[in-house]
This record gives C-alpha cells, structure tokens and sequence, in this order.
C-alpha cells in the first residue's frame, strides 16, 4: 500500500465489531468484523483479521479471512495468506500463489457491458464458518 494508500482509520487485532462501515478513503481491519462495508476507497483486510460482509468499495486488499461478496469497482487483491470464500464482483482481480479462494468470480472489463463467470472450483480445504 502506497502512502496515498495509507489507511485513514484502523480496527485493531483485539477489535470485534458488527454493523456498517461507510468512509471516504482507507480503512485497514486486523480484527473480527461482521456486516456492511461501503467506500469509494480502499478496504484492506489484515493478515489474521476474520470479516463477513458485504462490501462496496473501488479496492479491496484481502491478507486474512473473507466470506461474504465483495463488489469493486477498480480492484480486488488476493495476497498468498488470503482465504475467501463468496462472491467477487470488479474489473480486475489479483490472486496470489497459495491464496484459498472458493468464490464466484465475475469480471467486466471497463467499458463492457459484458460480464465474464468464471466457475467456482471446490478445493478439500474449507474456509471455516
């Protein structure tokens, strides 16, 4: 994450939370959360974090646990330590080696009207509930 990238407002590692989240920027979650995230910014999941939402953002930068469906408009980022789980909607995605994704993936290319499914693809390690 760039400095412009730097997250604005940070939920810790010993931090739970349930409800909605809307913010103008970045927000970085290292903690549990439950429910809505909505920006024009930058959602970054923390490596350990655990998140079940539905999220509306431009980027989203997965490092921990995802269930739920993410919609971004730019980007979504898988890193390697990512497990996901759900439903990916945006115009560019990212997955990293070792990344355990079990998601629907829809992709449409800026300026498309156009979406392309990619399958899910069920792997024998599961993402907990």
């Amino acid at each position: 994450m760039t400095q412009s990238q730097a997250p604005q407002s940070f939920l810790d590692r010993d931090t739970s939370f349930e409800g909605k989240i809307a913010f103008n920027g970045n927000i970085q979650i290292d903690g549990q959360f439950k429910g809505e995230v909505r920006s024009d910014g930058t959602l970054v999941i923390g490596e350990g974090a655990q998140v079940d939402a539905s999220v509306n953002v431009s980027n989203a930068i997965i490092h921990g646990e995802f269930k739920g469906e993410i919609t971004a408009t730019e980007l979504i980022e898988i890193g390697p330590s990512s497990r996901v789980a759900g439903e990916l909607r945006t115009t560019n995605i990212q997955i990293a080696k070792g990344a355990l994704v079990n998601a629907q993936i829809e992709m449409q290319p800026a300026g498309d009207s156009g979406v392309i499914t990619l399958p899910t693809e069920t792997r024998e390690e599961s993402i907990a509930d």
